[in-house]
């Protein structure tokens, strides 16, 4: 059977912290230090309070771009599980991310672009399935799929994109994670039709930016668990 873990992320708050945890998120993210105005950015210190909050046996992700430099002293910071890289960083930084923090048990989840010249940009090759090779060889433990890029951060409602999402779990070996648009009435599809390693929710699971809903993580949740992929 195939096994997918939930990411839930854009958390601002301690009570849906614990309620994301307590529902069975596998991953609770965090956006820290983004280049672009978001509604879910958090600045260093907060996020380190609130880090502090997440169960022990939870893993926790920090989403966040820019210059190598600046990511990895955040990095040593906040002691996170994962480092996602969702901005404009090249294979290049990733090696270098990669080779600062691997000794600190941190992993780095690497954005595929949606657009063909940010791949170019970020990778050498415009071609979807090459980018996530490059990415991969480079030290990404997991790669993303998500409809939301530094162009579209803050939109509320984005499409999910399952042609692109196809292309890169054909193209490694490495786990991918889907995101953009997820909720609790389309995960089981989702799940069945491309079979994620991982699913990323934020707006779906929202009241508001930044405040999560019961109702909506108890759905999600509860999709999940029942679809057998």
């Amino acid at each position: 059977m195939h096994t997918v873990k939930v990411k839930l992320c854009g958390l601002m708050r301690e009570e849906d912290i614990l309620l994301c945890a307590e529902a069975g998120a596998d991953i609770l993210g965090f956006v820290v230090e983004y280049p672009v105005k978001v509604p879910w950015n958090l600045l260093t210190d907060r996020a380190k309070e609130l880090l502090s909050v997440v169960p022990d046996n939870k893993k926790k992700c920090v989403v966040t771009g820019g210059s190598s430099e600046k990511i990895i002293e955040l990095a040593r910071q906040l002691r996170p599980d994962y480092l996602q890289l969702h901005y404009q960083e090249t294979a290049e930084d990733i090696q270098q991310i990669v080779a600062a923090v691997s000794s600190l048990g941190i992993e780095i989840i690497k954005t595929v672009p949606c657009k063909k010249e940010e791949r170019f940009k970020q990778s050498g090759a415009e071609d979807v399935t090459e980018c996530a090779r490059i990415f991969s060889e480079a030290g990404a433990s997991i790669l993303l799929v998500d409809s939301r890029g530094p162009s579209n951060a803050s939109k509320k409602s984005v499409s999910f994109d399952r042609k692109l999402f196809a292309k890169v779990k054909t193209a490694v070996l490495c786990p991918v994670m889907a995101a953009g648009g997820i909720t609790a009435q389309n995960c089981a599809q989702i799940m069945e039709q491309l079979l994620p390693d991982y699913i990323d929710v934020m707006t779906g699971i929202e009241n508001c930016p930044g405040e999560k809903s019961f109702e909506k993580v108890r759905a999600l949740m509860g999709k999940v668990s029942s679809v057998q992929c």
